[in-house]
């Protein structure tokens, strides 16, 4: 019976890690980062990835030779105008 208890509990932790918050920036110039788009909340990391192709696409750079992407998971206000994340994925 304690396995199953445990089993429902590491569950329960996985879920609740798959539901957290998702941000996605894309980059046109990799070699320029100050230069950015963002989509906030934008569902999951997979979303992020396809939303970062598409622009990436949209201006000729289907492969990401030169734009790169971050997904930012879990973000935390940090005060002066910025956000810090639990972690950054591509």
């Amino acid at each position: 019976m304690r396995h199953y208890r445990l089993a429902l509990v590491l569950l329960s932790g996985g879920l609740t890690a798959c539901s957290q918050q998702v941000d996605a920036y894309f980059y046109p110039d990799r070699t320029n980062l100050s230069q950015s788009e963002s989509y906030v909340d934008i569902g999951s990391v997979e979303a992020c990835r396809d939303w970062a192709y598409y622009k990436a696409a949209q201006i000729g750079d289907p492969n990401m030779q030169r734009s790169t992407y971050e997904c930012g998971l879990g973000p935390r206000e940090h005060g002066a105008g910025f956000t810090v994340y639990r972690e950054t994925v591509q």
